[in-house]
């Protein structure tokens, strides 16, 4: 299989993002549940972020040609992307 140039993988995530609403997963919720938890004594709260980049959960892999390939990718990116936006999130909560 020839080598795809680096920003393959950020190519075709543009392309398929831009063709649907972005809708953000760190709900309201998700802070009532933090201050619930900090108010308890506890330091982490574990969530299921993340495991549609490793289960290839989303729909943009059942169309893509290398879903291995667009999986790696997005978890390279992971930190930088959806998990950052839920860790700056969650660190608001004092």
């Amino acid at each position: 299989m020839p080598a795809r140039p680096r920003h393959w993988c950020r190519k075709k995530r543009n392309e398929h993002d831009q063709t649907r609403p972005f809708i953000t997963t760190f709900s309201a919720e998700n802070f009532g549940i933090l201050r619930a938890s900090q108010a308890n004594g506890f330091k982490i709260a574990l969530s299921g972020d993340g495991s549609d980049e490793i289960f290839a959960g989303y729909d943009l892999f059942k169309t893509t040609n290398d879903p291995h390939a667009l999986s790696t990718c997005r978890l390279n990116n992971v930190y930088r992307t959806d998990l950052q936006r839920t860790d700056r999130s969650s660190m608001a909560i004092r």
